[in-house]
């Protein structure tokens, strides 16, 4: 068990405690952390693979390029020099010592970094919007190679957030697929689907459309919301409420409400169950 500190209710100066009897005793971790600072940790991440191994990733505060790797649950640890700015890890299910990391780069554009052995290796794959992300192929996505990767980039040289797409690479972009969904602004994997919103209008995005795909992106199917018993039809003002299990809540504001309340809008709440 591993808990990290939050000193002065920020992320500066965290401290990492570990425990071997269920919580009731702790020893301080930091002091075995070469070249630790009073910066401290800043987040640290955690996964373990199908044969019980438990993989460690530590890092730094203030963005300033230190990262640690545990292969023995924190009973020894690694020390890296990586790239600077770097705000999320997302770890591999499968493979220990594999991660994705997101590195923030300008004020519209963040950078993809494949990193392997633990840290030993970054690779940068791809720029993306400031808020983009990518993620490993889901565990539920069975018939994908599990080194599948999936992310949101920009289309050619534009730094439009409108104007993105959505890849996948099974060989850490050497070679990548372009997904049938262009102009994306949100999209999430949950369960065995893929969701993606997308926008028809590149300059505001006023317009959007619902798109589902029911086999890991290969085709998507675009969605149509019901509104006051009448036949179904395209909503273009609508978000995303919630994703959970099987379930998908979508918000739809009535505008005509949000004009004449001051923008405090009123609407519609979706909820589809597909199991």
């Amino acid at each position: 068990m591993k808990v990290l500190d939050d000193k002065n209710g920020d992320s500066q100066g965290g401290k990492i405690y570990r425990s071997e009897n269920e919580g009731k005793t702790w020893t301080l971790e930091n002091t075995k952390m070469e070249g630790i600072t009073d910066d401290g940790i800043v987040d640290m991440y955690l996964s373990k693979s199908s044969d019980g191994r438990i993989s460690l990733f530590f890092l730094g505060g203030n963005g300033d390029g230190k990262m640690w790797t545990s292969k023995d649950g924190g009973k020894t640890y690694l020390y890296k020099t990586i790239p600077t700015k770097i705000v999320s890890l997302t770890l591999h299910d499968f493979y220990p010592g594999s991660a994705l990391a997101k590195r923030s780069v300008t004020q519209s554009a963040s950078e993809i970094y494949v990193v392997t052995d633990y840290g030993e290796k970054w690779k940068s794959i791809a720029q993306v919007p400031k808020y983009g992300r990518a993620i490993w192929s889901p565990i539920e996505f069975p018939t994908t190679n599990p080194n599948r990767i999936y992310l949101q980039r920009y289309k050619g040289n534009s730094f439009n957030p409108f104007e993105t797409e959505i890849v996948y690479s099974d060989d850490f972009f050497n070679t990548s697929t372009v997904l049938n969904v262009q102009n994306v602004l949100r999209w999430a994997a949950v369960g065995p689907r893929l969701i993606v919103i997308t926008c028809t209008d590149t300059t505001t995005c006023k317009d959007k459309r619902l798109h589902i795909s029911e086999d890991s992106g290969k085709n998507f199917v675009t969605s149509m919301f019901p509104e006051n018993g009448k036949t179904v039809f395209d909503q273009d003002e609508f978000d995303i409420w919630e994703v959970a299990d099987d379930s998908i809540w979508v918000s739809l504001p009535n505008v005509d409400k949000c004009k004449s309340l001051n923008n405090v809008c009123y609407g519609d709440l979706f909820h589809t169950y597909t199991p």
